[in-house]
């Protein structure tokens, strides 16, 4: 997915987010995080369309996500890092923790 495609600004976030799917749990980093989705760095094998319940905390945050979302793309593993790179997909999230979301992004932007 390109720049040109994307409807909220992106940032980058480094944080734990656990996820469950395909009969697995597992848990991995986060890449960037927008008010429509998050980047995944994994070592799982996840396929375009796929649903993950993801759970997350936002640096300094008193609480934490827990989101349904679809696997919107996947990138082949990238040989220096070891990780396969996708893009999960908002499917169920509140007004309430899209502001919350929103607004880190804005306090955070460079």
């Amino acid at each position: 997915m390109g720049d040109d495609t994307r409807r909220f600004p992106r940032i980058p976030l480094r944080a734990r987010v656990h996820c469950t799917g395909k009969g697995l749990y597992f848990s991995d980093l986060t890449s960037n995080i927008s008010e429509g989705g998050i980047g995944l760095e994994t070592i799982s094998n996840l396929e375009p369309g796929e649903e993950l319940d993801i759970e997350f905390r936002l640096p300094e945050s008193d609480g934490g996500f827990f989101v349904r979302t679809r696997v919107v793309w996947v990138r082949p593993m990238d040989e220096s890092s070891r990780k396969i790179n996708c893009g999960l997909a908002f499917e169920e999230l509140a007004d309430e923790e899209r502001g919350t979301i929103r607004d880190y992004i804005l306090d955070n932007v460079d």
